[in-house]
């Protein structure tokens, strides 16, 4: 993730809201945060967990690294829940504090240099852990579909990193996948292609390549063209 890029952390924010995110994720992250008062969202973004958590009373430690990301979460965060959200502009591996009834890392052990590390730190830190990783094999996004047909690099799965190591440890946990359809209207097909060049960072001379894929795998619509992405992610509880 660009982190110290103010035009990712506009990006980042719009096209979460647009593809209609967090979702049903969200249900089941308060549904299991039942009866915490104190959460760690651990690369909490621009706050689609955080504020929630906190407009339901509970003290959340936003981690952070982002400035760009945070000022965009406290401009989106209603004032009566300013006062639960401590911000930390920090990695998770540079931050120590007080233990916390719960914590939750929503796709962010993707940056973390040593995952396994990053996992061992949330059970000195937490009672309670949420760990959410992208279900690649189920998933159908835009972005994806531009990665394989012309042979880009993927995103690792770090869903056997997670269960080695609770395995390992001879943690209880529990998994649950949550996969979503949702209906995604491009309104100008050049405007998504340039989108999908700077998300994945493809040159210019990639333009009419990824602007014949955005428009292949999408449907009419007399607003513009419809793409219906699969979303997919296993929850892991422990």
């Amino acid at each position: 993730m660009r982190f110290n890029d103010p035009q990712y952390a506009e990006f980042y924010n719009r096209r979460q809201i647009d593809s209609g995110y967090p979702g049903r994720l969200l249900d089941i992250v308060m549904e299991n945060l039942s009866g915490s008062s104190t959460v760690l969202d651990i690369g909490s973004g621009t706050g689609f967990f955080a504020i929630p958590l906190a407009e339901k009373g509970i003290r959340v430690t936003a981690l952070e690294p982002s400035r760009d990301m945070t000022g965009r979460m406290e401009e989106r965060c209603p004032e009566e829940a300013r006062g639960f959200i401590t911000i930390a502009n920090l990695n998770w591996e540079e931050w120590s504090g007080t233990v916390h009834d719960s914590a939750i890392c929503i796709h962010s052990l993707y940056p973390m240099a040593d995952p396994a590390a990053a996992l061992d730190k949330m059970l000195q830190y937490s009672g309670k852990r949420i760990v959410i990783i992208r279900d690649s094999a189920g998933m159908k996004t835009l972005s994806g579909i531009v990665r394989e047909k012309l042979k880009l690099n993927h995103n690792r799965d770090l869903n056997t990193t997670v269960k080695d190591l609770l395995t390992n440890r001879g943690l209880p946990y529990s998994t649950v996948n949550i996969k979503e359809t949702r209906e995604y209207l491009i309104k100008d097909p050049a405007i998504e292609t340039e989108s999908l060049l700077y998300q994945l960072r493809l040159g210019k001379d990639y333009f009419h390549s990824v602007l014949s894929i955005v428009k292949e795998e999408s449907e009419e619509h007399e607003a513009g063209i419809i793409f219906h992405p699969v979303f997919s992610d296993n929850v892991w509880i422990f």
